[in-house]
């Protein structure tokens, strides 16, 4: 009877501990959806007519839980196309630019409501301008540089609230980038040429971005 009893209270007790894990709280997800509005703001506030440089992704996102340890990415995209004519000679111009980040931060509250944010960032950035020429013979020249590389990331945030925020970021990156430079003739290919550069570059990002973001 004694071992009935041993057993049952076994059960009771492996029950119990079962029940008390399962009503442990599940740690807390948080998503960030962040987007690039330096644009909106130039215009808005009328910043002169040139143009705007600063960090060029138009989304980012953050995936973080209860530590302040979060994973973060970025991507932006840039096309155009257009012509162009001088002297009779009519070009077709056309120019794309992919860049994107992935990456990590540890975030630092400091008082209420600012907080900054350290990491670093692996990036890749394509960039493509290409002309056509039609004069006599076509004549298509490319510029096309693909850079890939990484770099510390420091980053400055307002919380507006506890789900908005405004944000902008400064880093240094250390990149590995080739270019190559094509000019094709279509009637007369023996004129075609290929020049490949190979370079590595150390680039700095001016904390001039600002980023309105969102927690959910």
């Amino acid at each position: 009877m004694r071992k009935y009893i041993l057993l049952f209270l076994c059960f009771l007790s492996g029950f119990s501990l079962m029940a008390q894990e399962e009503a442990k709280p599940k740690a807390a997800v948080h998503h960030e959806i962040g987007v690039n509005a330096t644009t909106f703001i130039t215009t808005l506030l009328n910043f002169g007519n040139g143009p705007v440089i600063g960090a060029p992704y138009q989304l980012t996102y953050k995936l973080y839980g209860d530590t302040r340890w979060a994973l973060r990415t970025g991507f932006g995209i840039q096309y155009s196309r257009g012509e162009q004519t001088i002297s009779g000679i009519t070009s077709d111009i056309f120019q794309s630019n992919i860049a994107g980040r992935l990456g990590f931060e540890r975030q630092f509250p400091v008082g209420k409501r600012w907080q900054l944010n350290a990491g670093m960032d692996f990036k890749y950035d394509y960039y493509l301008n290409e002309t056509t020429n039609n004069f006599n013979s076509t004549v298509t020249i490319k510029d096309k540089i693909e850079a890939f590389g990484l770099g510390p990331v420091l980053g400055f945030q307002f919380n507006i609230t506890d789900r908005v925020f405004v944000s902008t970021e400064t880093g240094i990156d250390v990149l590995f980038q080739k270019q190559t430079f094509t000019e094709e003739f279509n009637q007369f290919s023996e004129f075609s040429d290929e020049i490949i550069t190979n370079t590595t570059i150390v680039d700095g990002t001016l904390p001039v971005s600002v980023f309105f973001s969102f927690k959910f």
